[in-house]
């Protein structure tokens, strides 16, 4: 591993594990007594943890989800040395790329799809811009107009051939590469809960770096986190459901008294957020859920109160403006 590779690694694993363990000390004090049991362990470089009722129990519950982690981290994960999507973008830009591995379909379709939604304010080509402030390699800086508008415009989902019928994929850019941190948590709930429900567990709580998949026969609280002092905010109840929260507390840096966000918009390159925080709740969906908290925080709030009525009228919705106020009545009953 390059030396730069490893100090990014370092980054992200300590800024994660960070933010990850608050999340979970606010869930997971509400519920763990002696009638439930899990594990917690270090997966794609942030926290995971899973608990069902003691009962339901089995110290191979934890190998079992973490090879379907494995799974889905070697097809999916940018970050990961030899993952399908790292040969994807490594040869897509010379010649149609036939997608392989199921995950890694999945990801392509679910993202482009939410792309052409939000007409491209959910883009999975998004990295050069992350890099251009240097969110990658923790040496953060502004980059100016003329940068970011040459990236816009070789960047973008619209450049980007897909041919789902086919599995095949085409980049007609150059410098378009895919990423899909935004949704890969998602994914992975969605896979563990799914294996979860095979095996018969009818109650569980899974926590992946903050987001979260329920299926419980009594409610639970959930703590919404303040961006700004570390605290909880406010609060809703749940019995089932996936939530998922995106803010600009996660990375970020600040220069002359203004925030700049590792969320940033795909057409404007700009790294500021209309709200602090964003947290979405999808009654089955942990990747809808995921992906839908990164698009919503780059939206005003009408705006992203009227797409989700729109497009997932499924879906609720609790947000922390730029004030800091606790707003958007959740729009879900629990």
């Amino acid at each position: 591993m390059k030396t730069g590779n490893l100090k990014t690694l370092i980054w992200r694993i300590a800024l994660f594990a960070g933010i990850s363990a608050f999340f979970s000390l606010l869930l997971f004090a509400l519920y763990r007594d002696q009638s439930w049991k899990g594990d917690a362990w270090i997966a794609m470089d942030t926290f995971i943890e899973f608990q069902v009722p003691s009962a339901m129990y089995s110290p191979k519950l934890k190998s079992d989800l973490s090879a379907i982690i494995e799974t889905i981290d070697l097809e999916v994960n940018v970050y990961r040395e030899g993952s399908e999507l790292q040969s994807l973008n490594l040869l897509a830009p010379s010649k149609s790329y036939v997608i392989k591995g199921k995950f890694l379909l999945k990801a392509v379709s679910e993202a482009l799809l939410l792309s052409r939604l939000s007409s491209g304010l959910f883009d999975p080509s998004f990295e050069p811009l992350q890099n251009a402030y240097g969110f990658h390699d923790g040496n953060l800086r502004i980059p100016d107009a003329k940068e970011l508008e040459y990236l816009i415009q070789n960047l973008g989902w619209k450049n980007i051939q897909f041919n789902q019928k086919e599995s095949s994929i085409f980049f007609q850019k150059e410098n378009i590469t895919l990423n899909f941190s935004a949704l890969i948590k998602g994914m992975v709930l969605d896979e563990l809960s799914s294996y979860l429900n095979t095996r018969q567990i009818d109650e569980y709580v899974l926590n992946f770096g903050g987001s979260l998949k329920i299926k419980k026969k009594q409610t639970t609280t959930i703590k919404i986190q303040d961006p700004r002092k570390l605290v909880p905010a406010g609060e809703t109840r749940i019995s089932s459901g996936c939530i998922s929260t995106s803010s600009d507390a996660q990375q970020f840096f600040e220069r002359n008294g203004i925030r700049y966000s590792h969320i940033i918009n795909p057409l404007t390159g700009l790294a500021q957020n209309p709200s602090q925080s964003i947290t979405v709740y999808h009654p089955e969906s942990a990747l809808k859920a995921d992906m839908l908290s990164t698009t919503l925080l780059l939206m005003e709030r009408s705006e992203a109160i009227s797409f989700l009525s729109t497009y997932y009228p499924e879906a609720g919705l609790l947000g922390i403006d730029q004030n800091g106020k606790f707003s958007y009545q959740m729009e879900w009953q629990p």
